[in-house]
């Protein structure tokens, strides 16, 4: 019976053996990091308010660009039947995407003129009001490092601006005036007093590196659809009169953050 019992015992502690080995091969790669991944939507915002006030203080190198584009759907297109109209709207609109809007700062350079909110001091804060829906994943090791990648929803704004929207707390938003003055390509077709412009569901993404929670990468996209009455001139007042004009604007703004400090580069 003893026997039995130590042949049992040691045939235990040898499959107890090879279990833990596969455990231990089986064990996945872990990282550093400064804080846990976030699961609630109030948490992540929490985050993600902390890096973009990060940055906005830590003045790092910062490299600023802007995808955009305009187009009329084929709906628009049928509800304006102006020929007129339509070519002056392919001259504006090529005018509008084209214009560069790059621009970068070097290390310890104020943020204030390139990082939201621009022009302003104060750091932009998203609350639980703000947002549609928030998540955040872990996006493991590829060479650079491990990250967090935070996307957030904001909810569709009517004419929001700069300093009084949850949009115009992060986008680059032109005022009334600067918007009107690409149209001045074609004042002598057709002018433009006054439009509308109804943003639809904005789309932050921001890449956080896990072991400091720092920024690295920052996009705000947004989709926009654009109302307006434009006014023949000259000899055209006649043959355009006065019509409507609807079209979809779309852009990305794209902000490349860079925390290495050349002062420590020769730093034992």
């Amino acid at each position: 019976m003893n026997k039995k019992i130590v042949r049992f015992s040691s045939l235990l502690i040898a499959v107890l053996m090879v279990l833990s080995l596969c455990a231990c091969g089986e064990e996945e790669e872990t990282y550093d990091y400064k804080s846990p991944l976030p699961t609630t939507t109030e948490d992540i915002l929490a985050r993600f308010n902390e890096a973009v006030a990060g940055t906005k203080k830590g003045n790092p190198g910062i490299s600023y660009s802007i995808d955009q584009g305009a187009g009329m759907s084929g709906e628009q297109k049928d509800k304006c039947e102006n020929e007129y109209v339509k070519a002056a709207f392919k001259t504006v609109s090529k005018a509008i995407t084209e214009e560069s809007f790059s621009k970068e700062t070097v290390y310890g350079d104020s943020t204030k003129d390139i990082f939201p909110t621009v022009g302003s001091e104060e750091t932009p804060v998203l609350t639980n009001a703000d947002v549609r829906s928030a998540y955040c994943m872990e996006n493991k090791d590829d060479g650079t490092g491990a990250t967090y990648i935070i996307v957030i929803k904001i909810y569709p704004e009517k004419d929001p601006n700069q300093t009084d929207s949850v949009y115009g707390k992060l986008y680059n938003i032109m005022d009334d005036e600067e918007i009107l003055s690409n149209f001045d390509v074609v004042s002598n077709i057709v002018t433009v007093d006054s439009y509308s412009a109804q943003y639809g569901e904005g789309t932050i993404k921001a890449i956080l590196k896990k072991d400091t929670d720092q920024l690295t990468e920052l996009k705000l996209s947004r989709d926009v659809v654009v109302t307006t009455e434009l006014k023949g001139q000259g000899t055209l007042a006649e043959d355009i009169g006065t019509v409507p004009l609807e079209f979809n604007y779309n852009s990305t703004e794209n902000y490349s953050i860079d925390w290495f400090d050349p002062a420590t580069r020769n730093a034992k």
